[in-house]
């Protein structure tokens, strides 16, 4: 573990930020999976989104514990459950763990399709996206429900919006659907949408490809402002306080955001790969994954300007990682099948 110390270089921006300038050849590019128009348009211009920095071999031991796992290629692990759900290698396999003891897991579950992603639904749920629709699972009964958009778009991404969803297509929209399935309204006109950040007050999509954050005007129903995350957004998270934080893989850096209003708060560098990111809203907390290092840097954001307190050393090429507010713990999932890994914070 390395000595406390102020970010080096770190900027702490004032409200008005870098507005994102989207000019209108780009305007139309989507997510990873494009459209055949949007694949014309980013192949034209050489933009892909960012891929983790390739990690070295491992030269020492992992902090805390480490079950074998098969190749992790994404993780999520809900306030509202004791579950932690690891999607694998091929894409229509997931695996569940109890928090509690994640040494094997207490069930695998074969996902409809192949996914595109996962991500944290309401209720302890996780969402399943795939280009034929967006299912729910239930991790403790490993029971799979359909969420139907009601569109003939391919959906991207999904989130939990209060005790609804919010669901993003290729066509640019948003879909914000009830508890009950009913739909709710539809907002266009956002562009590639990779991720969704959503809390029942605000909602914000991340465009990989872009490397953009923006927001979703839910008072008039359209599209809001849009910020750049640098150049190559990693991964990003979203708190119930309105902060997101992201990382950006090519400028090796942490990004913190609000969402209403959609301001760049604090930016500063994490060299060597900066990839998967978890935030405490609690304490203030951020751990990030560096692929390029095989570690995780805790950062306090609390007081507005970070500041460094520790690392630990993880498994091989650390893609994933989920922290449990709970027990205090990290979970760092490999995708070289380096194992899934438990790292204490508290004791």
């Amino acid at each position: 573990m390395h000595t406390r110390r102020r970010g080096p270089g770190a900027r702490v921006l004032a409200p008005i930020a870098m507005v994102l300038a989207i000019v209108t050849a780009c305007g139309s590019s989507g997510t990873t999976d494009t459209t055949e128009q949007d694949t014309t348009v980013a192949g034209d211009l050489g933009v892909v989104a960012a891929d983790p920095v390739t990690s070295p071999a491992p030269t020492r031991l992992p902090d805390g514990t480490v079950a074998e796992a098969p190749t992790i290629v994404e993780m999520v692990g809900d306030e509202g459950s004791d579950q932690l759900v690891a999607l694998l290698n091929d894409r229509r396999q997931l695996a569940v763990y109890n928090r509690a003891d994640p040494t094997t897991p207490t069930r695998v579950v074969n996902a409809p399709d192949s996914a595109r992603s996962i991500s944290a639904g309401p209720n302890g749920t996780v969402l399943i996206v795939t280009d034929a629709g967006v299912d729910v699972l239930d991790p403790a009964s490993g029971a799979l429900s359909t969420i139907d958009p009601d569109t003939d778009a391919t959906p991207t991404a999904a989130a939990a919006w209060g005790d609804g969803y919010a669901i993003g297509t290729d066509d640019g929209a948003v879909h914000l659907i009830n508890a009950d399935g009913s739909a709710e309204r539809t907002i266009t006109g956002l562009g590639g949408i990779d991720r969704i950040l959503a809390r029942p007050e605000a909602v914000s999509v991340i465009d990989r490809v872009q490397s953009s954050v923006r927001s979703v005007d839910l008072d008039d129903n359209r599209a809001g402002p849009a910020l750049r995350a640098g150049e190559g957004v990693g991964t990003a998270v979203g708190s119930a306080d309105g902060t997101i934080v992201s990382t950006d893989v090519r400028d090796g850096e942490l990004l913190v955001f609000t969402d209403d209003p959609l301001v760049l708060r604090q930016r500063f560098p994490v060299p060597d790969g900066p990839f998967a990111v978890a935030y405490d809203s609690g304490t203030g907390l951020v751990w990030v994954t560096v692929t390029g290092l095989n570690e995780v840097v805790e950062w306090d954001i609390s007081e507005g300007i970070p500041v460094e307190s520790r690392r630990f050393r993880t498994v091989q090429q650390p893609n994933s990682l989920v922290f449990d507010r709970q027990s205090g713990d990290l979970f760092v999932g490999s995708a070289v099948g380096g194992g899934l890994q438990r790292i204490p914070t508290r004791s």
